[in-house]
């Protein structure tokens, strides 16, 4: 289990350059709070155990034991923190960590167990799982064993998407894959799994989380991957090693910047939590260069109103309102996946031809 490098002339490139770029490459209200609280969070502890940091990956990925999170504004925060240390709160708080830690070992083993049934599951359905390194680098804590490698629950999840989608797709599986919204990264390694044919994949994300997951990647030698300093250089798609899959991570305002075709373009549950000039300009921008089609999952009717400062909702219906005209709708066979029912949440695979 290895730890996780800190790159703070990566980051500080990512925050300044941000401070400089215009709508609609501004960080969103809905993001705003988790990008400051990040950027807090890795000044104060640093990302060496990632995988089991709550307060690093609250609100875009899983991990570590829930938390009380500090206030985002300033004086909230001061407050917060100076009545923690005073004993009649202090008594209260180290009460309730107890309880917590004792509720969260139980919730783990449970996670796991349930990691388990699914895993099998999956391997009924799809085969194998050709798993070839190690998932738990940066402490994770969910960790378990499976074929001779260490996986995590969290994992589970997104390989059942993955596996959802190439068994829609056909044999044909893609070279090149365009993410907006990979969070810590974990959609990125199932690709790496299960595509044989994969060369590449660009993952587009706000600042601080594009930091955690680009140095997230970095530790699986298993790929390549081309940071923010890297692309800045012009060095994006130079010296590539044959043998590794190339991973380029780059801010949202580079997006203009690309013209390597991607063969697919992957979002789940991001846009929804966007505002719609943002996700019309990543739309517009990638139909340029997305050659075969389109993977969209999100809530149907959007996120809820208002959450996080967002100003107007993003519904499904309106996403596809911005997707590139002359598409073809893959009809979807049934899965006993809970994500790909229908109910709440909904995926749409379109493919630039018939």
């Amino acid at each position: 289990m290895g730890q996780i490098e800190a790159n703070g002339k990566l980051l500080s490139s990512l925050l300044n350059d941000h401070k400089s770029v215009s709508e609609p490459y501004r960080i969103t209200p809905y993001w705003n709070s988790y990008n400051r609280r990040i950027v807090r969070e890795i000044s104060d502890r640093g990302i060496a155990n990632l995988q089991n940091s709550y307060t690093l990956l609250k609100g875009f990925a899983a991990g570590g034991q829930p938390q009380v999170i500090s206030p985002d504004n300033d004086f909230k925060r001061f407050v917060f923190e100076t009545l923690s240390t005073l004993p009649v709160f202090k008594k209260i708080i180290n009460e309730h960590k107890r309880i917590n830690t004792s509720l969260y070992r139980s919730y783990l083993n449970m996670k796991v167990k349930d990691a388990k049934i699914r895993l099998h599951a999956i391997e009924d359905s799809f085969g194998k799982i050709p798993f070839r390194f190690d998932l738990d680098t940066g402490n994770a804590d969910d960790a378990f064993e499976w074929n001779g490698y260490q996986v995590t629950a969290k994992t589970i999840p997104y390989l059942e998407r993955a596996c959802f989608f190439y068994s829609v797709i056909g044999p044909q599986k893609p070279k090149s894959i365009l993410e907006i919204g990979p969070g810590l990264g974990i959609s990125t390694l199932c690709h790496v799994i299960l595509n044989e044919n994969l060369e590449h994949i660009t993952n587009v994300d706000i600042p601080a989380t594009l930091y955690l997951s680009t140095q997230f990647l970095k530790s699986f030698k298993e790929l390549q991957v081309i940071d923010y300093l890297d692309f800045k250089r012009n060095n994006n798609h130079t010296n590539r090693s044959a043998s590794k899959i190339t991973c380029l991570c780059v801010p949202p305002w580079a997006l203009e910047d690309i013209t390597q075709e991607h063969d697919w373009l992957h979002n789940a549950y991001s846009f929804m939590e966007m505002e719609p000039n943002v996700v019309k300009n990543y739309l517009d921008i990638s139909s340029k260069f997305i050659q075969h089609g389109y993977w969209i999952m999100s809530s149907v009717s959007g996120h809820v109103e208002g959450a996080g400062g967002q100003k107007d909702n993003v519904s499904l219906p309106l996403i596809k309102s911005f997707m590139p005209e002359g598409l073809h709708k893959v009809k979807l066979p049934l899965s006993s996946f809970e994500e790909m029912s229908e109910r709440t949440a909904e995926t749409v695979i379109y493919r630039t031809a018939p």
